[in-house]
C-alpha cells in the first residue's frame, strides 16, 4: 500500500494511547510491507502533519512515537512537547538572527551577547496593550523588544528608581 493520508490514519487507529506508539519507521513498514527508506519516514512526518492540520489527534513524542490519542490528557501533553519543540526552534532562531548573523556579517550587534543565565520571565499583558504596542512600533519601526525596554526605563526614571540607568545598559 502507498503511503498517504488515509493509509496513515488507517493505522494510526490501531495504535490508540502511548502505549501502543509507534516510530515512524516501524509506520512506514508495517504500511509499504517492506523495509521503508529514510524517504518513506519523511513522508509520514509529514502525512502526520497534514493529518494533525485537518484536526485529527495524533499524538507523538521523541522517545515514544506516534499513536492517535486515546483520551484529553495524552493530546494536552503531546501539545505541551510539540509547544516545547517550537519554543526551541524560535529561541535557535532568535539567537542565530540576533548573535551570529551579525558577527558573519561583520555587524556590531547592539545587544547583549547571550549567557547561560537563565532567561527572564515573561510578565503576560493585556491585549489591548499589546495592540497598542505593535502598532506604535509599526509606526515607529522599532523592535517591540526595543520599544519595551524604553518604556520601562522611562517608568523607572519616572518613579526615581536607580534601576533604571542599569536597566537600560
Amino acid at each position: 500500500m502507498p503511503l498517504t493520508t488515509q493509509t496513515v490514519k488507517d493505522e494510526l487507529l490501531l495504535h490508540p494511547g502511548v502505549q501502543r506508539a509507534i516510530k515512524a519507521p516501524e509506520l512506514a513498514a508495517k504500511i509499504l510491507k517492506t523495509v521503508p527508506t529514510d524517504g518513506d519516514t519523511r513522508t509520514v512526518r509529514k502525512l502526520v502533519k497534514e493529518l494533525r492540520l485537518k484536526g485529527e489527534p495524533i499524538c507523538s513524542h521523541s522517545s515514544s512515537g506516534y499513536w492517535w490519542a486515546a483520551n484529553p490528557e495524552e493530546l494536552q501533553a503531546a501539545c505541551e512537547f510539540l509547544r516545547g519543540k517550537a519554543l526551541s526552534s524560535l529561541k535557535q532562531y532568535s539567537y542565530l538572527r540576533r548573535f551570529v548573523l551579525p558577527k558573519l556579517t561583520g555587524q556590531l550587534s547592539l545587544v547583549n551577547q547571550p549567557t547561560d543565565e537563565p532567561e527572564p520571565s515573561v510578565m503576560a499583558l493585556p491585549g489591548n496593550l499589546l495592540a497598542l504596542l505593535d502598532e506604535h512600533c509599526a509606526e515607529t519601526h522599532v523592535p517591540r523588544d526595543m520599544a519595551v525596554r524604553a518604556a520601562v526605563a522611562r517608568y523607572l526614571t519616572e518613579q526615581g528608581m536607580k534601576a533604571a540607568k542599569r536597566f537600560c545598559d
